[in-house]
């Protein structure tokens, strides 16, 4: 018996000793840029970028060129009022709102962090994004936020009758850019018949707000937001099918730490689960530096995952329409967001949500045009101007 329990400890201290070589070795090769399988990205659906050499080549361009090829484009879309940014601010209330990319050659940039889908309340400072991995400072950019804790529009207290709230991503919080160069503040250039919000949150998705909806109740919509005549927008790109389902190169990639914000169907509604294992277990992978070196990934996307981040959308829907009774709810899908979004689309229809279609608007032949800043993987300020003109003109069409 003795003996068993002998063999059976050194049995695993073996194992043990086994793994924590593998992982060392792994991390040696990682850290050297040397992989055991082709470095061809594994998980489209997460990545769909071009080469940094590439972006930064294009990056190069001068802003007049970018905006003149981007002209062109919208044309051939039929799209014939493109506007080009005003030299000073648009509203008097952001006129000092500049992007400072340098203080002296020190990175004294904030760290912007929210708490249940607010950030620090009258904040104006530079915020720094470093680079994953190489630390290196990919932009400084001043962000204003207001009273709310919100990403000011300037558009907040128009005194109009009509109340427009954005909610999403980084794509509509808009990182990278100031705050006349988000697509909320865009759209109060095209349309000045709302009170504009801006509720964009970054590295959030439907399941977020299901849950900051459901901690702040009423107090969720701010100020003058009366909900006599609201209109919700939730802009969907294919990285909250990612995030609200997880995979473990989402918590490797994006670095993200652990939050339970996983829901199970029960009569017909969803409920947060106590403790998601699964979850859990793939935060746990994301760690191995064997599975990396691998890029092992799991699981992949299919139709239940397309279904259940539908299924939460509508949860966003529901919740809002129980303390604001009166408004309506959309769903905007960002320009390019193509993948799997026709069985994303066939969930939507089914559950009765109203959207808007811009996942064909293609524009991997222009994705350059797409970076803030190099080597960073959101929207530039003419793709945003380009989407809010687009949402005007289709929301006109529901007055």
């Amino acid at each position: 018996m003795k003996r068993n329990l002998k063999y059976q400890i050194l049995t695993v201290g073996l194992i043990a000793f086994i793994f924590f070589i593998v992982e060392c070795v792994s991390y040696f090769l990682i850290s050297n840029n040397l992989y055991l399988v082709n470095k061809k990205e594994i998980n489209d659906v997460i990545y769909k970028l071009d080469s940094f050499e590439a972006i930064e080549t294009y990056s190069k361009q001068t802003e007049a060129s970018r905006e003149r090829e981007l002209a062109n484009w919208l044309l051939d879309w039929g799209i014939n009022k493109f506007k080009s940014f005003p030299a000073q601010a648009i509203n008097t209330n952001l006129q000092n709102d500049i992007p400072i990319y340098k203080r002296g050659g020190v990175n004294t940039g904030i760290k912007l962090k929210q708490v249940n889908g607010r950030y620090p309340k009258n904040l104006s400072d530079d915020y720094v994004m470093y680079g994953s991995g190489s630390g290196k400072e990919i932009y400084r950019v001043r962000y204003k936020i207001n009273k709310y804790g919100r990403r000011e529009t300037g558009f907040e207290e128009s005194n109009k009758d009509k109340d427009l709230v954005f909610i999403g991503c980084s794509y509509t919080f808009g990182d990278g850019l100031i705050n006349n160069e988000t697509f909320p503040v865009r759209y109060g250039f095209y349309d000045k018949s709302f009170n504009i919000f801006n509720h964009g949150i970054s590295a959030t998705s439907a399941a977020d707000y299901i849950l900051n909806i459901q901690n702040e109740g009423t107090d969720y919509f701010d100020g003058k937001v009366s909900g006599d005549n609201l209109l919700v927008i939730y802009t969907y790109i294919v990285n909250h099918l990612i995030r609200d389902n997880s995979t473990i190169d989402y918590f490797r990639k994006f670095k993200m730490p652990f939050k339970n914000k996983y829901f199970s169907e029960n009569n017909g509604d969803l409920s947060l689960v106590s403790f998601p294992l699964k979850q859990r277990l793939y935060w746990v992978l994301s760690k191995s530096n064997f599975l990396k070196v691998l890029r092992i990934n799991w699981p992949s996307m299919s139709k239940r995952h397309v279904i259940y981040t539908a299924k939460l959308i509508d949860k966003v829907k529901k919740e809002i329409l129980r303390i604001k009774p009166s408004s309506r709810f959309y769903v905007s899908i960002f320009p390019s967001e193509m993948i799997m979004t026709s069985a994303l689309k066939q969930e939507l229809d089914n559950l009765g949500i109203s959207y808007f279609d811009y996942s064909t608007i293609e524009t991997h032949a222009l994705f350059k045009t797409w970076r803030s800043q190099a080597n960073d993987g959101h929207p530039s300020k003419y793709v945003m101007d380009m989407y809010a003109y687009l949402l005007s003109r289709d929301i006109e069409k529901l007055n």
